[in-house]
């Protein structure tokens, strides 16, 4: 999931660090909420010493996150055949519980349009971790056709809808398979 964020931060020139190379650089932290929980965010910016910029100035900054999730996921769907189990075409519901493991979130891009401020380093951090438990459900049609003895051709079409803490994913997923029937 990728976000984007448009801030504009004050400039405080009392927490500037004074380089020996003339530059003087400033961090800022904020805590920037995305759909899946909150990001601690260290931005550090650096402008040269004698650059004419006031107190608490507003420094336009962009921001571009992309955050990524693992998820282990157990598909069940019930269907309702037409004709017969091993031909034909099929009707069903699926549900999809999943428990998502793992978050990462990267930084895709960081941009000052200041003038004399700009981006020098960015660093991410997840704030909410551990597992969480999350529910989809959606609908299927399919078509099944015997090949030969218990081996049946199934081909399905799916869309699902999954509801990750404040908002819903949602997807069509096409599959074929080769089926045997014991």
């Amino acid at each position: 999931m990728v976000t984007d964020y448009d801030l504009n931060i004050p400039y405080d020139l009392n927490s500037e660090v004074e380089g020996t190379d003339g530059k003087s650089t400033n961090s800022f932290y904020h805590s920037l909420p995305t759909l899946q929980g909150n990001v601690g965010t260290n931005l550090t910016v650096v402008r040269s010493k004698n650059d004419p910029i006031t107190h608490n100035e507003n420094i336009h900054v962009n921001l571009e996150t992309e955050l990524k999730s693992k998820f282990i996921s157990t598909p069940i769907d019930l269907r309702y055949y037409l004709n017969d189990f091993n031909k034909g075409l099929s009707f069903g519901l699926l549900l999809s519980p999943s428990i998502e493991f793992n978050k990462t979130i990267e930084a895709r891009a960081a941009h000052s349009f200041h003038t004399y401020v700009k981006e020098k380093s960015l660093n991410l951090t997840v704030e909410k971790s551990g597992a969480s438990f999350h529910l989809g459900y959606g609908l299927l049609t399919g078509y099944r056709l015997g090949l030969f003895r218990n081996w049946m051709l199934d081909t399905r079409v799916e869309y699902r809808l999954n509801h990750l803490n404040s908002y819903n994913i949602g997807r069509f997923n096409f599959g074929i398979g080769i089926l045997n029937r014991f």
